[in-house]
């Protein structure tokens, strides 16, 4: 399916699904006026042919409130995106078209067949085909890079090009002031496996240009993205220019399907959360952003990566409604499914679509770059669904992707086990700090906002702040993310006011 299909009444029911390949979702508009729907898998594509949309309300309160919207519903009226496990059945009746979507989690390992036998995962299978997804998905005559770290995914990705022999790829990493820099790593790895490696340095206070670059991503932006570090695509740009409209070529989106095993301390706070929860969710209309009433009446399901404000702090958006007892009602699924299948539910179905994948379909549509995502290749998904969980992660000690391990430390002597989990440093801390005026001047001129609760919300968060000095506090993560949605409702294109 390319450009803009439509089913319009009195045809046949026609059922949409969304592929088994990951990042892939089909967006849908329902034009109930004229009794049409339109669906594509651009979503700007689809906007281009709609034309602005307003935003709902249930939609800017979960954004708020959650820093997402859960699927099938989106920020916009009458938008609807089949992401990961759903489907859509069209059928015209009673005057108009129904939409009737359900929802079946592809990756539950409780459904996989259970063998004790060994599956013999085969390293020159799984290097092939993230290479021929590479090539597939490549645009020809355009430089390719790989963001590339001291991680398992993008490590693999860099071997599987070394043993195609495909070394006109460049290996960019970030280099970090803080703790987790990794930039050092990934240049002897670059230059054992042959490879050409650049470092982006950390900015932390923009220029005019940096300034102009992010307000250009923003118009381009089809949906709110509160991926901490969406706007680093565009600070990246001015360092190095051909990563607007080249390959970038990314190890995000294989956890769903190869466990996603949580840290310890996450179980721990689980466990506690599903204590706690019940007894005080009541109160969470009336608590205050990050109080420990506040967290306490949180849902486990929200505590699982979703941040936000609480009800009561996201009035100065006048329409917003109480969200919580949504993910209150996610937490039942508990009762039937395990804490890796859970977590594999709402990490991989919610958090990595509908969070993480905006912010690359953002950049690529404002400046033209071309994401490829290796992991998401449908022969791999389908190959590892065959092999059992024993040989994918280890439930006792929390290890996830024992193969990977042992690749990593035969092939390139890289011990994942010692180095632990790193993740990508974006010091938002620092860019909030240092940009803090334009930030706040962004989130009050929102139209969206009543303008004098807005300046009182964050002039409250920022006393609160100055007294934690710290990198920890969580009232500047609240103003940053503030700016992140008002940014888009002050400068996308496709906002209707």
């Amino acid at each position: 399916m390319s450009g803009i299909s439509i089913y319009k009444f009195g045809e046949k029911s026609l059922e949409l699904n969304s592929e088994k390949s990951l990042f892939k979702p089909i967006f849908v508009f329902n034009n109930s006026l004229k009794k049409e729907v339109y669906y594509s898998f651009s979503l700007s594509d689809l906007l281009d042919f709609t034309g602005k949309l307003e935003p709902c309300n249930i939609g800017i309160s979960f954004i708020l409130q959650s820093g997402v919207v859960p699927p099938p519903k989106t920020v916009y009226k009458n938008l609807y995106v089949i992401g990961l496990g759903y489907k859509l059945i069209l059928c015209s009746k009673a005057g108009k078209i129904n939409l009737n979507f359900k929802h079946n989690f592809p990756f539950f390992f409780a459904n996989r067949i259970k063998s004790e036998s060994r599956f013999n995962i085969d390293k020159s299978f799984i290097l092939s085909k993230l290479y021929d997804e590479i090539q597939k998905k490549s645009i020809k005559n355009q430089r390719s890079f790989l963001s590339h770290s001291s991680g398992k995914d993008s490590n693999m990705i860099a071997l599987a090009l070394a043993e195609a022999g495909k070394k006109d790829v460049t290996f960019i990493s970030h280099k970090s002031k803080a703790g987790a820099d990794e930039s050092e790593i990934s240049k002897k790895i670059s230059k054992k496996l042959g490879f050409k490696h650049l470092s982006l340095k950390e900015v932390s206070e923009f220029d005019s240009n940096q300034k102009k670059d992010i307000i250009k991503l923003f118009e381009g932006s089809t949906l709110p993205c509160t991926d901490h570090t969406s706007i680093s695509f565009s600070i990246n740009s001015s360092q190095i220019k051909d990563i607007i409209n080249g390959n970038l070529i990314d190890g995000l989106s294989n956890d769903v399907y190869l466990g996603y095993v949580p840290p310890k301390e996450e179980i721990f706070k689980m466990k506690l959360n599903k204590l706690t929860s019940p007894f005080f969710k009541n109160f969470n209309s009336i608590t205050k952003s990050n109080s420990l009433l506040y967290n306490l009446s949180r849902s486990v399901t929200q505590n699982l990566g979703f941040f936000g404000l609480s009800f009561n702090d996201s009035k100065f958006y006048e329409n917003s409604v109480n969200i919580s007892e949504f993910w209150h009602e996610k937490d039942k699924l508990l009762k039937d499914l395990d804490f890796i299948d859970f977590r594999g539910l709402i990490r991989g179905g919610i958090i990595d679509e509908q969070i993480f994948l905006p912010k690359y379909r953002n950049f690529s549509d404002s400046f033209g770059s071309n994401f490829i995502f290796p992991w998401s290749s449908v022969e791999l998904i389908e190959y590892f669904q065959k092999v059992s969980e024993n040989e994918l992660f280890d439930r006792n000690s929390l290890r996830n992707k024992l193969f990977i391990r042992n690749i990593l430390k035969n092939d390139l002597d890289l011990d994942s086990d010692k180095l632990g989990k790193m993740g990508y440093n974006f010091n938002t801390y620092e860019i909030f700090t240092n940009n803090k005026y334009w930030i706040l001047d962004e989130i009050h001129k929102c139209k969206f906002w009543n303008r004098s609760k807005i300046e009182k919300l964050t002039a409250k968060f920022v006393s609160l702040d100055f007294k934690h000095k710290t990198a920890k506090s969580p009232y500047w993560r609240q103003l940053y993310q503030l700016f992140q949605l008002s940014a888009w409702f002050n400068y996308s294109k496709y906002v209707k006011f």
